[in-house]
């Protein structure tokens, strides 16, 4: 997970132009008699993540005394996140945040579409709100469904709100295995209290990235062996000891948690792999 920066509060401005086009005048009606309660929501939701409350949001479909949740994911859908809607200029804005166009849930693979933090089929009084998107891969997306905490240990990162980018956390062993494999596991930080951790280990959980991260790093491998033997044969253990050492060093330079840095970590440090680990 990577921390991202925030983006602008536009809540407001985005319900207004998802609305200019309507033309369900009775819906149009209820979402307008509704601004002011559906607006003080994003504040009551800057309020508790701050205090590590979130999780006390309760699911609902009602916003002032009324049925809304379908019209507010049909705002969404067909007013936000449509290609050639008026709400569409913001979706694009709020999609572009993250740095590279680089998925901040998994930091791994591109951003294709905006997450909902709390999903807006279970509280839909977020469905457009702006911190309650998050830009997000295809995977990612998918992956999380409508995961619901019933406490802030269970609740996944936000990448708006969570930073851990300078505590190393996650690492990588190697299995001593022809051809080796990897796994991957959580460490905390010196810092971080149970909840954190417990956290931590639930974002890797519910976006399925110790599947996805041994993947990559199986590819990372077979993509380097040749390079490894080559040197092996050249200056032995020492040679590739080095080499994965420079490797490392660059690697965790971008991204100190990246499954590539947990990956070279774990070669750098292995003296069996040195010698083993880049047979086939």
């Amino acid at each position: 997970m990577r921390h991202i920066p925030l983006p602008k509060d536009e809540h407001s401005e985005a319900f207004d132009a998802c609305l200019s086009n309507m033309t369900d005048q009775n819906s149009i009606k209820n979402l307008k008699n509704s601004k002011k309660y559906i607006l003080e929501a994003g504040d009551i939701f800057i309020e508790k993540i701050n205090a590590g409350t979130l999780s006390t949001i309760l699911p609902s479909p009602i916003i002032n005394g009324i049925r809304l949740k379908e019209s507010m994911v049909k705002l969404y859908k067909d007013k936000l996140s449509k290609k050639g809607q008026p709400g569409r200029e913001f979706y694009d804005k709020w999609r572009s945040i993250s740095p590279n166009n680089r998925c901040p849930l998994c930091s791994v693979q591109r951003v294709y579409t905006l997450d909902h933090y709390l999903s807006k089929a279970d509280f839909p009084i977020y469905s457009i709100f702006p911190l309650n998107l998050i830009p997000a891969c295809r995977d990612c997306n998918t992956e999380k469904l409508s995961h619901i905490a019933t406490k802030y240990a269970e609740e996944t990162l936000h990448p708006y709100f969570d930073n851990i980018d300078n505590d190393r956390w996650l690492y990588s062993k190697v299995n001593e295995t022809i051809p080796a494999t990897f796994s991957f596991y959580v460490s905390a930080s010196p810092d971080w209290n149970s909840e954190m951790i417990h956290r931590v280990n639930k974002h890797m959980e519910v976006f399925n990235l110790h599947e996805l991260f041994t993947d990559h790093a199986a590819e990372e491998l077979s993509n380097i062996i040749l390079r490894l033997n080559n040197l092996f044969c050249i200056g032995g253990a020492e040679a590739v000891r080095i080499h994965l050492g420079e490797c490392l060093a660059g690697c965790e330079n971008a991204n100190l948690n990246s499954w590539r840095s947990a990956t070279y970590r774990a070669m750098y440090q292995s003296t069996w792999f040195h010698s083993n680990g880049h047979q086939v």
